[in-house]
């Protein structure tokens, strides 16, 4: 219920912050969610699906295996995105469900980021003092650059069971360092999972 109520407000502060947005949400939760529920989503966003006939999606959130799960289901995204074809997109938002935007977020910080992978300023690593890290709350990308990321995903896909590393490390390796830009704030609330915090970014 917790996690419902979260991306109802995750939905709708999207809808407030960004008035021409098109919403595509991707739901692979391992937990049943009543058809009710789900037909409230649906009603909000513009396009949405939920993977619980997805045997990889399910076998994924199951064995709790986030980076994979979270790489599969925007490429999951990025086949919704194909299927429509949107006209006059610019950029491409991800944002996790546990997440509002803020009266900190500007899309108008956006108009000149073409080319551009925006995330908030990068991280010292838990793991090694000579990596680095990006968090993935909120996180975006020229519309241009889409089949680009979709590859990036695959890869993180792919490169989490042979390297064991998590997104925000992955992604970091990644994205070309030239096309990287850093904020200090982005203009997020979000409860930080395992702990339950509230953190503002």
């Amino acid at each position: 219920e917790t996690r419902y109520n979260q991306t109802l407000n995750t939905i709708k502060s999207i809808r407030d912050k960004v008035k021409d947005s098109i919403i595509v949400f991707v739901d692979s939760s391992p937990t049943f969610v009543s058809e009710e529920k789900m037909k409230t989503i649906r009603d909000m966003c513009d396009y949405s699906v939920a993977l619980f006939n997805h045997s990889v999606a399910i076998d994924l959130a199951e064995k709790g295996l986030k980076t994979p799960g979270e790489a599969y289901n925007m490429i999951v995204a990025f086949d919704i995105i194909r299927s429509f074809n949107p006209q006059d997109v610019k950029r491409v938002f991800k944002i996790t469900g546990r997440a509002e935007l803020t009266d900190d977020f500007h899309i108008e910080d956006y108009d000149n980021m073409q080319g551009k992978y925006v995330f908030k300023k990068r991280n010292k690593s838990w793991m090694s003092p000579a990596l680095e890290l990006v968090d993935t709350r909120l996180w975006s990308f020229d519309f241009a650059d889409m089949e680009d990321v979709a590859k990036m995903m695959s890869n993180i896909y792919n490169d989490y069971f042979t390297t064991g590393w998590d997104m925000e490390h992955l992604i970091f390796k990644m994205v070309p360092k030239d096309k990287l830009v850093e904020k200090d704030v982005i203009g997020l609330k979000c409860q930080v999972s395992g702990d339950g915090r509230i953190q503002y970014d």
